[in-house]
């Protein structure tokens, strides 16, 4: 200037700010306007990764080389017979079971001979016995049995009691009555009480408190009757009748009146008249 020559640097500062994938360039404390470094960094970047086969991960990009498990953390989890994995977090879409159990199972159930079942699931013997419990109820002629608390159809022992039944009846000769029953022997009287009742000349027999036809005693009364009458030649009368002896004056009373020419008299109370004219 005005033949005075100085010098300065035209560039006193710059400046670079990266935000993101964006740069900023400042020069001399004025800022340009900012690139979009996505284009360069994509066309200049080399990216490598690889597995080594096992659980490792390893990335090269640009000459730089990071490694890092390819799974962090693995989870099953079964409801029932759904299975559902979860790796590093993630669910995967859960699994029916059900087939491949049904497909990969061997089961067989045997029975000893005994009361002992054992089922052999895949390998896996268990046992355990084939009845736990047995009752038998009677009702009346009726049988019920129950295993394991399952109760069958009711049977009718009728016809087995019946058949199997041997009953022998048998009276002594005097007043036992013996019951042999299927070889269990009892005794009882045949006759408990006896009781006959007379009404006037009928007879009514009472065995066992079972009353009998009355009989009329009349006939049997007639026919057996024996009766003998006498007199001693004095005043007595002797009657005998079936060996019973019973006397009595011939006469109790004897009274005689005359009342003018009639003669009353009266012997034990029976009047008779005569007229003496």
């Amino acid at each position: 200037v005005n033949g005075i020559t100085e010098a300065a640097p035209a560039v006193n500062t710059v400046g670079n700010a990266i935000t993101d994938a964006t740069l900023t360039t400042t020069v001399n404390g004025v800022s340009g306007t900012a690139l979009d470094l996505t284009p360069a960094i994509a066309s200049g970047t080399v990216n490598a990764l690889a597995n080594d086969g096992t659980n490792t991960i390893t990335s090269t990009v640009n000459g730089k080389v990071a490694t890092a498990p390819a799974v962090n953390t693995v989870g099953n989890a079964i409801t029932n017979a759904t299975l559902t994995t979860t790796v590093n977090g993630v669910s995967g879409t859960a699994l029916d079971l059900t087939p491949a159990i049904a497909s990969g199972t061997v089961n067989a159930l045997a029975n000893d001979g005994t009361n002992t079942i054992t089922s052999t699931v895949n390998g896996k013997v268990a046992t355990a016995p084939a009845v736990n419990t047995v009752g038998n109820t009677i009702t009346d002629a009726t049988l019920t049995t129950t295993v394991n608390g399952v109760s069958g159809t009711a049977l009718d022992l009728t016809p087995a009691i019946a058949s199997g039944t041997v009953n022998a009846l048998a009276n002594d000769g005097a007043n036992t009555i013996t019951s042999t029953v299927n070889g269990k022997v009892a005794t009882a009287p045949a006759v408990n009480t006896v009781g006959n009742a007379i009404t006037d000349a009928t007879l009514t027999t009472t065995v066992n408190g079972v009353s009998g036809t009355a009989l009329d005693l009349t006939p049997a009364i007639a026919s057996g009757t024996v009766n003998a009458l006498a007199n001693d030649g004095t005043n007595t009368i002797t009657s005998t009748v079936n060996g019973k002896v019973a006397t009595a004056p011939a006469v109790n009373t004897n009274t005689l009146a005359l009342t003018g020419t009639v003669l009353n008299g009266s012997v034990n109370g029976v009047s008779s008249t005569v007229d003496l004219q």
